[in-house]
């Protein structure tokens, strides 16, 4: 629609109002509207970081975008910034601190300022999603596919459609591990000086503390099953330096599965996998991009999977840990309990099956749910498991005096250390 004097109406709007407008839009329609539009390229300029940062929330799915932003913000953490190596009694305090900040269980969509946000931000942002977004898709086809061909005695038949609340916990669980990647230091490829082997074990425990042992156990499970999909694939990983990635076997050393993101980070698998041909020299291209390699010290993403560094001792004696979760109930509340039972159970049974003489032998009254599912649903659990999945109440009244004397429902400390070395 034009006026009398063949200008189009939109083009008279208030710049305020253009720029409502723009909010409205996708990124690819921001381009193509301020490339094409001089009015709107100009209300874009006034504002482009409120517009970039609207358009980001927006685009994002709402239960993601603190996770996501606060990946991008480990992405300009000012010690990771600097050539210089963080010194090692500095770096858990800075992990705390940013920890602190950015990975509150509550949801914050202002995490960052807008006035600090750019476009290139959310593109970065956006890309990464949809990269994010795909490599959940094929870990959770593994595992599906793993559930129903590969344990016919724990398993049914599950249907292939994972549920939103399913497939965001997974997108979050990778979100996790490239945030790691981000906060752990780095050096120069040809540095050869190494830090003592403490050197990330604080800071390492102080990231964990803001994530459940359910979380943990769903980021060791896709760190596993996307490093079986990467080398199911045949990649030549020499070329960028992966000299440690042998073919998988059924006890991988652990430091070169998690070498694997390290090195790579998620955009590097994700255009692994993600590639439509076949061509082998696919790795070799993976780095051409980037002019400066990161070198790692971390040689791993997740505590024990099965998440024994979250229990307490008991009250009066430190050398027993006690199996009462109540703590990880207030701290980490969870709108469906499927990860969570799935966990507290795989962490009783573990118990049981590695149990020694010095465990008297419990009356359970459920059998082991298998470790292809922490990322279910309980109506997925309870519907795919050979065996009923007990409720958080049941499981509790198991632990109440799981080892009788003194220490009822507890695991003594020397053993919790050799079970998290077995396991």
């Amino acid at each position: 629609m034009a006026d009398v004097h063949g200008e189009s109406i939109i083009m008279t709007l208030p710049t305020e109002l253009k720029q409502e407008i723009l909010k409205e839009l996708d990124l690819d329609s921001l381009h193509s509207m301020i490339l094409s539009c001089r009015g709107f390229y100009d209300a874009f300029i006034a504002a482009d970081r409120l517009i970039s940062f609207a358009i980001t929330v927006k685009s994002m799915p709402p239960d993601l975008l603190s996770i996501a932003l606060a990946r991008y913000a480990a992405t300009q953490a000012d010690w990771n910034q600097s050539a210089i190596p963080t010194p090692q009694d500095k770096l858990p305090g800075n992990v705390k601190e940013f920890a602190g900040r950015y990975l509150v269980r509550t949801p914050n969509p202002r995490l960052i300022a807008p006035s600090t946000f750019n476009i290139k931000a959310a593109s970065e942002m956006l890309s990464l999603h949809h990269i994010i977004s795909k490599l959940a898709g094929i870990y959770l086809e593994h595992q599906i596919h793993s559930h129903n061909d590969e344990s016919p005695f724990l398993y049914r038949k599950t249907v292939w459609q994972a549920s939103g609340p399913e497939i965001g916990r997974v997108q979050k669980a990778l979100y996790i591990t490239e945030i790691l990647r981000e906060l752990l230091p780095s050096l120069d490829p040809d540095v050869d000086s190494i830090p003592t082997d403490n050197f990330l074990t604080a800071p390492f425990n102080q990231f964990w503390e803001f994530f459940s042992p359910w979380e943990n156990q769903l980021v060791a499970s896709v760190t596993a099953s996307l490093f079986q999909v990467v080398h199911g694939k045949n990649f030549d990983l020499k070329p960028l330096g992966l000299t440690h990635m042998y073919p998988m076997t059924t006890h991988a050393p652990r430091p070169h599965m998690y070498e694997l993101f390290f090195e790579l980070g998620l955009r590097g698998v994700g255009r692994l996998l993600l590639k439509q041909d076949d061509d082998n020299s696919t790795a070799e291209t993976v780095f051409l991009a980037s002019k400066q390699r990161r070198k790692h010290y971390g040689n791993r993403v997740a505590c024990t999977n099965i998440g024994l560094e979250w229990l307490l001792p008991l009250p009066a004696d430190t050398k027993h840990l006690s199996l009462d979760i109540n703590h990880l109930l207030e701290k980490y509340p969870e709108e469906d309990t499927g990860p969570r039972d799935f966990w507290y159970c795989s962490l009783i049974i573990t118990i049981r099956q590695l149990r020694g003489p010095f465990w008297a032998r419990p009356q359970t009254s459920f059998e082991s749910p298998g470790s292809l599912l922490p990322w279910a649903d309980r109506a997925r659990l309870d519907q795919s498991l050979k065996s009923r999945l007990p409720s958080i109440e049941e499981m509790a009244q198991e632990v109440a005096g799981f080892y009788g004397h003194r220490q009822e429902g507890s695991l003594q400390r020397h053993h919790w250390v050799e079970l998290r070395n077995r396991h």
